[in-house]
């Protein structure tokens, strides 16, 4: 039976109810975090913390929840369900109103929504995409739950038989439609600069941790889609994918070579063992 903690209520998933009139059902008003939790360890606790934070505040919500608290009704719920490896997957959305406004209720109760489910990281080889116009819309960086951009990307991308789309604004790079976006070139591994255009992923910031680490040079720079074919390869990451090699863009293109180069699998491996200890 799989456990869930709606506005600190923990019980059955499938008993779980919220409101028709809530806003993140009518709208997509709200925000989400997606964690690891392995081994006991619910990974890079306070990158998601931050991020969860920030994503609030772009949307005007911060004040009216507890980070504190959130978090808490995620170890609760780890402890309910006894998973010592799991997905958390936490939304706050601004609650449910009386009418449908688009304008903000004066006064509402956010809706907390908790999911912890079994899981355990996998080490994937190497993989396809397909290149797609980024049709989501502005502000990226916020993890909004307003997912039906992405959601039709990756349906793309599934009937393309890609595991992903790299997407890119007049054929500049910004990221997949569920992933951050790397080129590993001449020794060096780029990645496109933080902006509104994509997420600042968990997994991003530990990858450029590693990277630098071990001596590579890193470059956060713009990318043109053109220069997909050419790189060493092409690699996507987040927190329940770690790091995916991207060897063929669909239908026909072979990124370099189509092998993996060893600095990947060095970064990857090395990933593996971050993710079972960083805090």
């Amino acid at each position: 039976m799989t456990l869930c903690c709606l506005n600190g209520v923990i019980g059955p998933l499938d008993e779980a109810r919220i409101s028709p009139m809530d806003r993140g059902f009518l709208f997509g008003d709200g925000v989400y975090e997606v964690l690891a939790h392995v081994d006991g360890v619910t990974r890079a606790r306070q990158l998601h913390r931050a991020r969860l934070a920030q994503s609030l505040a772009r949307i005007q919500l911060e004040s009216a929840v507890s980070i504190d608290a959130i978090f808490a009704d995620v170890d609760r719920l780890l402890a309910a369900s006894a998973l010592t490896s799991a997905k958390i997957y936490l939304q706050v959305t601004r609650g449910a109103a009386s009418e449908r406004d688009h304008r903000f209720p004066s006064q509402i109760t956010p809706t907390i929504f908790v999911m912890a489910t079994a899981w355990s990281p996998t080490v994937l080889g190497p993989q396809a995409m397909i290149i797609a116009p980024d049709i989501r819309w502005q502000w990226n960086a916020i993890k909004s739950t307003s997912l039906l951009a992405n959601v039709l990307i990756q349906q793309q991308a599934s009937e393309a038989g890609a595991v992903d789309a790299l997407l890119h604004r007049d054929g500049w790079l910004t990221e997949a439609s569920t992933s951050n976006a790397f080129v590993f070139q001449d020794g060096a591994l780029l990645t496109p600069p933080l902006s509104d255009r994509l997420l600042p992923g968990i997994t991003r910031h530990l990858v450029l941790e590693l990277a630098r680490k071990h001596g590579l040079t890193v470059l956060e720079t713009e990318i043109s889609i053109d220069q997909l074919p050419q790189a060493d390869l092409v690699m996507i990451t987040s927190s329940t994918r770690g790091l995916v090699p991207i060897t063929r863009l669909l239908p026909d293109q072979t990124i370099g070579r189509g092998e993996v180069p060893a600095v990947f699998e060095t970064l990857q491996a090395d990933y593996q063992r971050v993710l079972h200890a960083h805090p």
